[in-house]
């Protein structure tokens, strides 16, 4: 399990979540609380990165819901213990390899493609496809 997937899965079994279309959504003043950050930080957030809904036990109180993308915005404001995780992952995996490759690409994936003519074809469909 990469750094990544522990800091999501530590995340997701800490603070409480709901799917909504099958989007896994974080509720912000939990998330806040565990990156260890003032929740007006979510105000800066981008608009697709946070939903705003009312409960459903009472219509007047409003709670705010972060994606996957906001939950990684977020990390990179924070100076916690476990977004350290995410963010020296970004900052020593992700940049490097979008500046060598043009896109994030690890060891295991570059050698499968090096290897495997047939996945190399397949991936290169798919990424003409997006």
């Amino acid at each position: 399990m990469n750094k990544v997937q522990f800091f999501y899965n530590f995340v997701a079994n800490n603070v409480e979540t709901i799917k909504i279309d099958g989007e896994t959504l974080f509720f912000a003043k939990d998330v806040c609380e565990l990156l260890e950050i003032p929740f007006f930080t979510v105000n800066q957030l981008n608009k697709d990165e946070k939903i705003y809904m009312y409960k459903p036990n009472n219509p007047k109180r409003k709670i705010t819901l972060i994606n996957e993308v906001g939950l990684y915005s977020l990390a990179l404001e924070s100076e916690s213990e476990i977004a350290s995780l995410y963010k020296d992952f970004y900052e020593n995996e992700v940049i490097p390899s979008l500046e060598k490759y043009g896109a994030y690409m690890d060891d295991e994936l570059i050698d499968k493609l090096l290897e495997d003519e047939e996945y190399r074809k397949e991936f290169l469909e798919e990424l003409a496809r997006r």
